[in-house]
């Protein structure tokens, strides 16, 4: 005789075999624990079949349950209004009328414009401290990466407080060629730099602004992706 084995938490049908006689009484069969000769209903889409008492319990013994369909939508992954995954591991659990397969589109939008403005300034701040970041100033080319700006702000400094740069100081350009050391040169690096550094500036914020011209209503993924985020 055919049986059907069903969880004995969850009642959910888990597999089909075969009675063992019973050898005192002719013509009868063995009837496991948490098994039942009656047959399982057919399934529908997102259901399981589960063997439940009137308690809503899986009965040890069979004659103490009955077969019915529950939901069944494990695996079921989707968004709540605040964009927070929602996940469905349990039988007899249905998703929230107001949950969506996709992020909805403000919380999408935002999380775009998010990542998207975080990349700018991440480019941003590592074109900002290039090690081998160079400038044109007074016919040479000059490094002015973190390193060599704190030594040319040091020395300007204490040039200004002089009203001249000591006497015997040179200052290296990017070919490795000396050259006295004014104050008018030092001033020309460090102008060249401060361009450098608006041009970069203002390059980020013309990207940013572009990030807030899209539309959380029309923008798709290639509209941010359209927005290249480079500062070379």
């Amino acid at each position: 005789m055919q049986i059907h084995h069903y969880d004995n938490t969850t009642g959910e049908h888990i597999g089909t075999g075969q009675a063992d006689p019973d050898q005192k009484i002719k013509d009868s069969f063995l009837i496991p624990a948490y098994a039942t000769p009656k047959q399982p209903p057919e399934l529908m889409e997102q259901t399981v079949a589960v063997y439940l008492n009137t308690a809503g319990t899986a009965p040890r013994k069979h004659s103490d349950g009955e077969w019915s369909l529950i939901a069944d939508y494990r695996g079921y992954i989707g968004y709540d209004e605040d964009g927070l995954e929602q996940k469905i591991t349990e039988i007899g659990i249905e998703p929230d009328e107001t949950w969506t397969l996709t992020l909805p589109t403000k919380v999408w939008f935002d999380e775009a414009t998010n990542t998207k403005k975080s990349a700018i300034e991440s480019a941003r701040d590592t074109a900002l401290k290039l090690p081998d970041a160079i400038v044109h100033a007074s016919g040479a080319n000059w490094q002015v990466d973190p390193t060599a700006m704190s030594e040319l702000n040091d020395i300007l400094t204490l040039s200004t407080a002089l009203g001249a740069v000591p006497d015997g100081i040179e200052w290296r350009d990017a070919d490795n060629v000396n050259h006295p050391a004014t104050l008018e040169l030092l001033l020309s690096i460090a102008a060249a730099r401060a361009i450098q550094k608006d041009a970069i500036w203002k390059k980020s914020w013309q990207l940013k602004g572009q990030v807030d011209a899209l539309v959380s209503e029309t923008a798709t993924q290639a509209d941010f992706d359209a927005i290249l985020v480079d500062f070379s």
